[in-house]
């Protein structure tokens, strides 16, 4: 059991809003200015584990797969820049959503609201 809440893991152009129910499902929605994408939803063990580990490696390694969303079969991946992360977000037609931009002290952010949540 997890205890329903929301996390807003914002970046530089836009916000993740993860909502976690009791179940731990979690719907992943991304608000760019004034429209809002919902992207579909997981698990909130597999999204936080997965994000956690991709922030965690700081490798500049190229593009990788972060996380899928079953759902709607969105995914995000992400690449290490000069110690900023790069987060595209794709439909299921790999159309690109958006692409957000984590600073590194936002990561360090991230890693303590996804850390506190599981």
């Amino acid at each position: 059991m997890v205890s329903p809440r929301q996390i807003d893991l914002a970046g530089l152009a836009g916000t993740l809003t993860l909502s976690v129910n009791e179940d731990g499902w979690t719907q992943v929605v991304l608000h760019r200015s004034s429209e809002r994408c919902r992207l579909g939803a997981e698990t909130f063990d597999l999204i936080a584990g997965n994000l956690r580990v991709f922030l965690g490696r700081q490798m500049n390694s190229g593009m990788k797969w972060v996380f899928s969303l079953s759902e709607l079969h969105s995914s995000v991946y992400g690449a290490h820049v000069e110690g900023m992360v790069i987060l595209t977000v794709q439909d299921a037609r790999g159309f690109v959503l958006a692409t957000l931009e984590v600073s590194s002290e936002q990561q360090k952010e991230w890693l303590d609201l996804l850390s506190v949540q599981s």
